[in-house]
């Protein structure tokens, strides 16, 4: 995964239904540290334009486990 991808959630949780379906653009990516607990889980942060909140866009961090990149 790379700045830049297309990515959608692979399984929405509970309080993620609003985020169920929509492709997000990976915005920003923060690799983890070889000696962190969670080597080679990165965190990415996706870019959804989809007008929720107010009419505006959403930012969030997810793992890069909770994310497949979308063609």
């Amino acid at each position: 995964m790379k700045v830049g991808d297309a990515v959608k959630l692979k399984k929405a949780k509970a309080y993620q239904l609003a985020l169920d379906g929509l492709v997000g653009i990976v915005v920003e990516l923060v690799s983890t540290a070889p000696n962190d607990v969670r080597y080679g889980e990165d965190i990415c942060r996706i870019f959804w334009g989809h007008g929720l909140f107010g009419g505006g866009v959403d930012k969030s961090w997810r793992r890069s486990s909770e994310l497949e990149v979308v063609a």
